[in-house]
């Protein structure tokens, strides 16, 4: 990550320059952070932004507006069944992403001053937020809840996109495999939620 607003991505062993992702911020990105299977790639900026980048095309999928300032930290949650990306602001909030969708699902607010650092726990069961406030927040994710607004959000989606696809058949079609790629998705993306609220595990 550096100043002229680019993220130079390597391979560690021989040294190769796999992508130059540009054209993204508009100012310095601040943090980068893999995905736990190192298929995406969040980026943070300066601008306010944080991006979610396709390590596979270099294209970015998403980007994430919401803070009033400079996106400071991130973090991915550590199961890559659960969608859901971190984001901290010099604004001193804290964002809750699906990174797939591309939308807000939570805001949690209670830092007084610019948000440090955010980090998952090993089994995604935790959040903690460091600020200079000089105070460390534990969180507990309601995944149940998130879900739902996942779901919800998906919907609104899928509403908007058949406003807009409803011309030809080839569009009908091709939208109807998009959603039930997405409802599918969405499923695997529940029931391994439900695993993970069950006792013992």
């Amino acid at each position: 990550a550096s100043k002229d607003r680019s993220v130079l991505v390597w391979h560690i062993e021989t040294g190769e320059l796999l992508f130059v992702l540009a054209g993204g911020h508009k100012d310095q990105v601040m943090n980068i952070q893999f995905s736990p299977d190192s298929q995406l790639l969040a980026s943070s900026s300066k601008d306010r932004k944080a991006i979610v980048w396709n390590l596979v095309s270099g294209a970015i999928t998403h980007v994430l507006c919401g803070h009033r300032n400079r996106v400071d930290a991130l973090a991915f949650h550590p199961d890559p069944t659960q969608p859901f990306l971190i984001s901290g602001s010099h604004d001193g909030s804290v964002l809750v992403w699906d990174y797939c969708q591309g939308v807000c699902l939570q805001a949690l607010n209670i830092h007084e001053e610019h948000v440090i650092h955010v980090a998952f726990s090993k089994d995604g069961r935790w959040l903690l937020c460091s600020s200079a406030d000089k105070t460390i927040s534990v969180w507990t994710l309601d995944i149940q809840s998130l879900k739902q607004r996942a779901c919800n959000a998906l919907h609104v989606q899928l509403e908007q996109r058949c406003m807009q696809h409803r011309n030809t058949p080839s569009e009908l079609d091709l939208l109807a495999f998009e959603m039930e790629r997405m409802v599918e998705f969405l499923v695997l993306t529940m029931m391994a939620a439900d695993r993970c609220d069950e006792p013992g595990l």
